[in-house]
């Protein structure tokens, strides 16, 4: 009974399965891209328009400082000067998706994680 409740314990605390984290150790990949909604809601609040550019963006750093930077290296790929809106294109997504699969941000402010072989067929919107 206690090596059962010993390998119960040891599983629930190295887990199992792929998680949804960034690789090095920090939030969840899919945390960025609902700061990138959040950004880009503020961003088309203010200015009555979408960010056309990463100089757009630099202000807001310190509210989203994870999606900035992201989008700053280039891990997360925007869509610049679409906004958000009622569509189901993805209108960001992470460098890697089309080979590893993760989250994407729909025109519809969703975040989504796909499979590499659902983002090669899902349509994307492209830069303005």
């Amino acid at each position: 009974m206690r090596l059962a409740v010993f390998l119960m314990t040891l599983a629930m605390i190295l887990g199992c399965g792929k998680t949804n984290t960034a690789p090095e150790g920090g939030p969840p990949a899919s945390t960025y891209f609902t700061d990138l909604k959040f950004l880009l809601e503020q961003f088309e609040k203010d200015k009555k328009r979408a960010p056309a550019r990463m100089s757009d963006v630099m202000e807001y750093e310190p509210s989203y400082p994870g999606a900035v930077r992201k989008l700053n290296t280039g891990d997360v790929i925007y869509a610049w000067g679409n906004p958000l809106g009622s569509g189901t294109g993805i209108l960001a997504y992470g460098r890697n998706v089309g080979t590893e699969g993760g989250p994407v941000l729909l025109q519809d402010g969703t975040v989504k994680d796909m499979t590499a072989n659902e983002f090669a067929t899902a349509p994307k919107v492209t830069k303005k």
